[in-house]
């Protein structure tokens, strides 16, 4: 049968693993799923379907996620990762669950949430989105979003209008420019790289 694509909640993408394949067989049968321009910056979530994925796999399907620009949601929580005892220094990778919302966020609003957060709709200023994973907003992000909140300097803030009044992820902090009218009506993401806060296109 092989791994089963299904859409979920736009965009997202679900991937359930075929319990009658090895962990490398549905590793090798999502690379050749995200080998195609479809998946390209797409986000997705697994459901391994009880089938126990080690930190090396799991390691693998995020360098392979890394490779097609695709962003994992969520790993749901049939996930059981061993630690091996040679793999101290590991980190683990599971991802907690995800916050839907189907709403604006009113100023003065304050969302807290121990996840991922997948806004539908308009964050308006003066309102503040905290999450300890990823931010996303399906909408324009005029507030202040504070993404990986307890430290995660891999989370991402993404929005299809990024213009926030400030952006915090980890402990890393970015105000906007002044001109913030100014700024591109285009999908754009948010990201540590060489300890700084780094904007791009998506």
């Amino acid at each position: 049968m092989g791994v089963d694509v299904k859409g979920v909640t736009v965009p997202a993408l679900l991937l359930s693993l075929d319990t009658t394949l090895t962990a490398d067989e549905n590793i090798d049968e999502i690379e050749l799923r995200l080998n195609t321009p479809f998946f390209n910056n797409s986000r997705i979530l697994i459901n391994t379907n009880g089938l126990v994925l080690e930190t090396n796999h799991i390691n693998k399907i995020l360098k392979i996620f890394e490779q097609h620009n695709a962003i994992l949601l969520e790993i749901k929580s049939d996930f059981h990762a061993k630690e091996s005892s040679n793999k101290a220094n590991v980190q683990t990778t599971h991802k907690k669950s995800l916050l839907t919302l189907n709403q604006t966020i009113r100023g003065g609003q304050k969302i807290e949430y121990d996840g991922d957060v997948l806004i539908f709709g308009t964050v308006n200023a003066n309102a503040y989105i905290v999450a300890t994973g990823n931010i996303i907003v399906l909408g324009t992000m005029k507030g202040v979003a504070h993404a990986g909140a307890s430290g995660d300097e891999t989370a991402m803030v993404v929005s299809l209008n990024l213009k926030p009044q400030q952006l915090r992820i980890a402990n890393h902090i970015a105000k906007s420019p002044d001109n913030i009218d100014e700024l591109p009506d285009i999908p754009e993401k948010a990201y540590i790289t060489d300890n700084s806060i780094n904007i791009e296109k998506v």
